[in-house]
């Protein structure tokens, strides 16, 4: 875009799945200084726009899992003030050791009201709760399909996330980026018959 100079006066609207603005706003800026007139960001992004009966093309399974979150893509916005990490699985299988801390469990047991009820408090007493972003994880990211059907009845609801592996998956790929950064120093000895 940015070499399209007939663009400049024309409005844009960034867009990504619809979490993780750092990109969009650093991009935003950059079109701003170059002389573009109007850009802006939709916020929701692409998650947003398919919940509110926007039209999208692609694969039908594509679409689906727009509110999907890998821990590699989790991983590079978890800093990012806006989120809030809901543990979804029983209390008893919680442990200490968990890689993510700053969650908080509220169990599916089956009741979807119940759960609902209880999220929406919680969310609500949440500073700015219209701009948070909700990770639901479990142990191993297993069938979220049921609370996924929980707020696909609720239109009101944009911008709830859910994390591929759950917390198992988040902590593997934690161990595999140490790995990465640490990697064991291996020796290599030359066998006696080379030169």
């Amino acid at each position: 875009m940015k070499t399209k100079d007939f663009l400049k006066s024309k409005s844009l609207i960034l867009i990504n799945e619809g979490y993780g603005y750092r990109g969009l706003e650093q991009e935003c800026e950059k079109l701003k200084k170059i002389g573009f007139k109007s850009v802006r960001i939709l916020y929701g992004g692409l998650n947003y726009w398919r919940d509110t009966n926007g039209q999208l093309e692609g694969d039908f399974f594509d679409i689906e899992a727009l509110n999907e979150i890998s821990p590699a893509e989790y991983f590079v916005d978890r800093n990012y003030d806006d989120w809030i990490i809901v543990d979804v699985s029983p209390a008893e299988s919680l442990t200490e050791s968990d890689v993510m801390p700053s969650r908080t469990n509220i169990p599916y047991s089956g009741n979807d009201q119940k759960f609902k009820l209880r999220l929406e408090r919680f969310i609500g007493d949440q500073d700015d709760p219209l701009f948070k972003f909700i990770l639901i994880v479990n142990s191993d990211g297993q069938n979220y399909q049921t609370v996924k059907q929980v707020f696909k009845k609720d239109k009101n609801t944009h911008n709830i996330f859910y994390l591929i592996g759950g917390s198992a998956g988040y902590g593997k790929y934690l161990e595999d980026q140490k790995t990465l950064w640490n990697p064991h120093k291996k020796t290599v000895e030359k066998c006696g018959s080379c030169p």
